[in-house]
């Protein structure tokens, strides 16, 4: 469906950040469009009462198109080969496993280290369960995340990660790593905000003014 203000929004911001003419600006451009409006109704759906949610929301915009242009170009060259290939996400060429870095080996570097032994099982796709900073003991198995930009040390680091992706991507394997995003912990930064009283925090945040409704669910 087209909608003047969003894609107009769009073509502005791409005008803007990626000015050049090139095959895989006019691939983003035309994808983005396709689907703006998609994305429009899902984040009004979600934040559609926030305060700042059209500030938001251009923001939103603004950071898929800057994470396109610093992508990194065998990446780049990925995302063509695989919209040649159209719905590339369910060929028979795919065979994933998920697992728990710590339960299956420990670290994010024995994890690279045991890469042969997927490539020998047929395995070319590696989920990871959630593996991103959260407190000890108060962690919902991983999903309740502090800090989204940084790797739990007892798995490694985010540098360690990214080298497995690299790893991964030059032997034409594929890595998802498990990101709740609306799932965070009390201890994370805006968490922390909402509950000190910040409203423009507590509106990302089903607030309550006790227990009882939270309880109930637990039950």
């Amino acid at each position: 469906m087209y909608d003047f203000k969003v894609h107009s929004k769009i073509e502005d911001i791409i005008a803007e950040q990626l000015p050049e003419k090139s095959t895989e600006n006019n691939l983003l451009s035309s994808r983005f469009i396709a689907n703006a409006f998609f994305i429009h109704s899902l984040y009004y759906g979600l934040y559609g009462g926030h305060a700042k949610a059209d500030i938001f929301f251009e923001k939103l915009l603004r950071t898929v198109i800057m994470a396109f242009k610093n992508r990194n170009p065998d990446l780049r060259q990925k995302d063509i080969y695989k919209l040649q290939k159209g719905k590339w996400f369910l060929s028979n060429e795919l065979a994933g496993m998920s697992l728990y870095v710590d339960r299956f080996c420990g670290t994010i570097n024995k994890l690279e280290e045991r890469l042969p032994y997927f490539e020998e099982l047929g395995v070319n796709l590696l989920h990871l369960m959630p593996l991103f900073e959260s407190p000890k003991g108060e962690s919902d198995g991983g999903y309740a995340v502090s800090d989204f930009r940084e790797v739990d040390k007892r798995f490694g680091s985010l540098a360690q990660l990214q080298h497995l992706q690299q790893t991964m991507s030059d032997k034409d394997m594929y890595l998802i790593v498990d990101i709740v995003l609306n799932h965070t912990s009390h201890k994370h930064e805006w968490a922390k905000k909402a509950k000190a009283g910040d409203k423009e925090y507590q509106d990302f945040f089903y607030m309550y003014d006790d227990r009882k409704i939270p309880d109930e669910f637990e039950r």
